[in-house]
């Protein structure tokens, strides 16, 4: 992704964004490629430390919030699939930029 597009995703200004993956490239979470269609662009692309890191990010998550979830039936987790099919619909990036 562009730098301008992870931004978008992440609904910061660009200069944010460019602060952030500055120290996400310091710590080597990200990887900056130029973009051989634009040479004065870099594409950001997440490292095998940022994915690994990333994934334990969310099993820490997953297992903060499962007591709240454990009692769910085969109904109730149906409804949340589909919420948040939804959610991800209504507010995708692609879908903001076409308005």
């Amino acid at each position: 992704m562009r730098v301008g597009e992870l931004a978008t995703a992440c609904r910061v200004t660009q200069p944010g964004m460019t602060r952030a993956l500055g120290q996400l490239v310091e710590e080597e979470f990200v990887s900056r490629i130029a973009d051989t269609a634009d040479s004065r662009a870099w594409l950001i692309r997440i490292t095998p430390k940022g994915t690994a890191t990333l994934h334990a990010y969310r099993a820490e998550i997953g297992t903060a919030l499962e007591p709240f979830f454990r009692d769910l039936d085969d109904a109730d987790w149906r409804a949340l699939e589909r919420a948040t099919e939804l959610m991800a619909a209504r507010t995708a990036v692609e879908k903001e930029a076409a308005s």
